[in-house]
């Protein structure tokens, strides 16, 4: 097919798009992409009927990028090419970029909604999806059957019987509750509930007797079978579908279903012996479940912990305080109005001079990955430091290049050349300096609200007055930040891109040196960069002979969850990537990874870092690396993290101080506001609540130019049982407030 050329007698046009349609017919996307290649190379333009199915192919066949450049070519887009490209983002998890197109569309219909609700509950935010649900009841958008099911299902994966029940009723008033699907996962729901009254079996029951669905009935006595339900239930089921049949003259079939039955509680009664209530069964409130906030009137209590710290015996607060005033720098800051004296910690937790052990949710400012004192790291370390600690690059030791191998193999594209240095500041200040050397030019593009560090020339990346002294900042120009939440342009990333074309084209010659971002802004507030922003940046800024770093100080190693790096969440490849903070679980230890090419411009001169890649913070760095491969802590950040959202969504419903909830795995951003519709900053109640978190035994970081964002970074050893209780910890203090 490929090896055609066009007859003379038609236009390349016409040709093409015959190739086209037949090849789509396959919907072999290794069949299409050549074609639509030269489709592009020639800029031949294809109908929106011929696009809208090229887009579609791709999307089915996990082809997303290629799906939305298709997309964003549309001259003419139809509800079906929103739904596309809505659903395939959804399906991937990529609930933001899904968002994006659902907010964009005209008039989202009820495969859209679905596919919002859909996605919201792949990523466990099934708050988020029930409300989704609730606002389709609203606007009389009738949901489908798939929709129903979907929602069900969650209700009973949550065991949230209670809204269950209230999806239940709208069910019945749409006529939805006899199909198989629908009842099937109602039968599911109730089943699985070991705190509801026959009467909800029943009513189900009923509503499957009267259009005789037999699957149905099949289903729920495999459900009864493994689930830990009253034997009057059981019994109260068999009767009432016996009797069902019976008068539906199926009397055959009522035999069995009796006999069914009677099986059925002979083996319920071996299995489960008195049917066991659930503990998580609160006895005031049947139909609360884990997964939605406990009652404030009690303060919540720390999750167990198998750990005994050890006695203290040194200076107590009051002394290192003193001292700390004395001897250190007058810009030292610190935490709570009586600040803590830590003095151990293990795991996601920390421990002050009294021994009172505290859940940590910053990790030392977003460092400690692998968690306090992780074991495999403290050998590591220790071997190491037994050996040699130090003795530079100008000897050979394995550490560094065994360090650097793995380092490199996480990388994508041609990102194999790895320059070790100790912070994060010094890693962009590197990148700085590669980007000018290598593209001749100085002007460096940042984003307002960014942090990249506190040295003389990191300090002109960053854009929060908190953090700059008035110094001079060289060539450095900082353009609208790409906020979906306080933005001018919400989520439109198209719009916050062309500012950056109009700096490139009316503040420079029109070449700069580069472009730096974080992915999610950290000590900016937990600030997610508006869905395919980069893409089109990256873009502008390669044309104008630049090169872009992507600052992954907080964002790398999987604690996003969904990617290992943040900028691969933005679908793109940097040609510089620094990194810090998590890379060494608490080490001096910083990155900078580039490209051989980009890397060859520092062989002009004598490039050396004295402590950069020493013997034992290589040795740290790579058991690091291992440690999160072995607990697989990236999935483990996208699980815990997708529940600890879903939960402060839920909880945003119910205190009015939260104005948004945002980011990725573990990397979480809780703003407060005093007014939801003027996002007035509710910096003296954050305040308030940040002491109160405390003494519930909490620590959580702040951040924002107003420092009204909760950041909650724990070490990606932290559980759903600490998420639980730190937004119970929130819950509590936010009604207390």
């Amino acid at each position: 097919m490929q090896n055609q050329t066009p007859p003379c007698s038609a236009s390349q046009t016409e040709f093409y798009a015959s190739l086209l349609q037949t090849s789509l017919k396959t919907n072999d996307p290794f069949t299409i992409k050549p074609i639509h290649c030269r489709i592009t190379k020639y800029g031949l333009h294809l109908g929106v009927y011929l696009m809208n199915n090229l887009m579609n192919a791709y999307a089915k066949n996990g082809f997303i990028r290629d799906a939305r450049r298709i997309f964003d070519e549309m001259p003419l887009k139809i509800t079906s090419s929103y739904n596309t490209l809505l659903s395939a983002y959804a399906k991937q998890g990529m609930i933001c970029e899904a968002r994006c197109i659902f907010r964009e569309m005209p008039n989202p219909d009820s495969v859209s909604w679905t596919a919002m609700i859909v996605g919201y509950n792949q990523l466990g935010q099934f708050g988020t999806g029930v409300w989704m649900f609730l606002e389709m009841m609203k606007r009389k958008i009738v949901p489908t059957q798939y929709t129903v099911t979907n929602i069900l299902a969650s209700c009973a994966a949550y065991e949230a019987l209670d809204i269950g029940r209230n999806v239940h009723s709208f069910v019945v008033k749409l006529g939805l509750s006899g199909c198989v699907s629908v009842a099937n996962s109602l039968v599911n729901m109730y089943a699985k509930s070991d705190s509801g009254p026959c009467t909800d079996l029943d009513d189900i029951l009923k509503e499957m007797l009267d259009q005789l669905r037999w699957n149905s009935r099949t289903f729920l006595f495999k459900k009864l079978e493994t689930a830990e339900v009253e034997s009057s239930i059981v019994n109260n089921v068999a009767t009432c579908l016996a009797q069902g049949i019976a008068e539906a003259q199926q009397l055959k079939i009522a035999a069995n279903i009796a006999g069914h039955a009677g099986t059925v509680i002979t083996t319920l009664r071996k299995k489960c012996g008195a049917f066991k209530k659930s503990k998580w069964l609160l006895c005031d409130n049947a139909g609360l479940r884990r997964g939605f906030s406990a009652s404030a009137s009690a303060p919540p209590e720390l999750p167990g912990f198998d750990y005994e710290p050890k006695p203290y015996k040194g200076p107590l607060a009051d002394e290192v305080l003193e001292k700390r005033k004395k001897y250190l720098g007058p810009s030292l800051f610190y935490y709570y109005q009586k600040p803590l004296n830590i003095v151990e910690g293990k795991m996601q937790y920390l421990y002050d001079e009294s021994g009172r052990r505290y859940l940590d949710a910053f990790a030392g400012i977003v460092t400690v990955s692998c968690g306090h004192c992780h074991p495999d790291i403290l050998d590591a370390i220790t071997e190491q430091n037994k050996l040699l600690q130090h003795a530079t690059t100008i000897y050979l030791h394995h550490a560094i290049a065994d360090f650097a191998e793995a380092l490199a193999s996480k990388m994508p594209g041609n990102l194999k050349v790895v320059f070790f240095v100790n912070s994060g500041t010094e890693a962009n200040e590197l990148a700085m300096l590669m980007a000018r050397l290598y593209s001749g030019n100085l002007g460096m593009i940042a984003l307002r609200n960014a942090y990249h560090g506190g040295s003389s020339n990191t300090i002109g990346l960053t854009a929060l007055n908190t953090w700059k002294y008035p110094i001079p900042q060289g060539e450095i120009h900082h353009v609208l930040n790409p906020n979906p939440y306080r933005g001018v342009f919400g989520s439109d990333a198209r719009h916050y891109a062309e500012d950056v074309q109009d700096h490139i084209d009316h503040g420079t010659s029109g070449k700069v040196a580069g472009f730096i971002a974080e992915t999610i802004q950290g000590v900016g507030g937990a600030v997610e960069l508006a869905p395919g922003y980069l893409k089109l940046v990256y873009d502008m800024v390669h044309k104008a002979g630049g090169v872009c770093i992507a600052d992954e100080v907080q964002t790398g190693f999987g604690r996003t969850g969904s990617h290992y790096w943040g900028f691969e969440t933005q679908g793109i490849v940097p040609d510089i990537v620094t990194m810090a903070k998590g890379i060494g679980n608490g080490l001096p230890l910083g990155a900078v990874v580039t490209t051989p090419e980009i890397a060859s411009v520092l062989a002009q001169k004598i490039q050396f870092n004295t402590f950069g890649g020493n013997p034992v913070c290589s040795a740290g760095g790579l058991a690091v690396l291992r440690v999160l491969d072995k607990e697989q802590r990236q999935k483990h950040s996208a699980e815990v993290g997708s529940h600890m959202i879903q939960r402060l969504n839920d909880l945003q419903k119910k205190h009015d101080i939260i104005g948004d909830v945002r980011g990725r795995g573990l990397m979480v951003g809780v703003e407060l506001v005093t007014d939801r519709k003027e996002k007035t900053p509710a910096k003296a109640e954050t305040g308030v609540l940040f002491e109160k978190l405390r003494e519930l035994g909490v620590l959580v970081g702040k951040g924002g130019l107003q420092g009204n964002v909760f950041r909650i970074k724990p070490p990606m050893c932290f559980t759903k049982d600490d998420a639980d209780f730190l937004v119970d910890a929130l819950d509590y203090a936010m009604s207390k407030l």
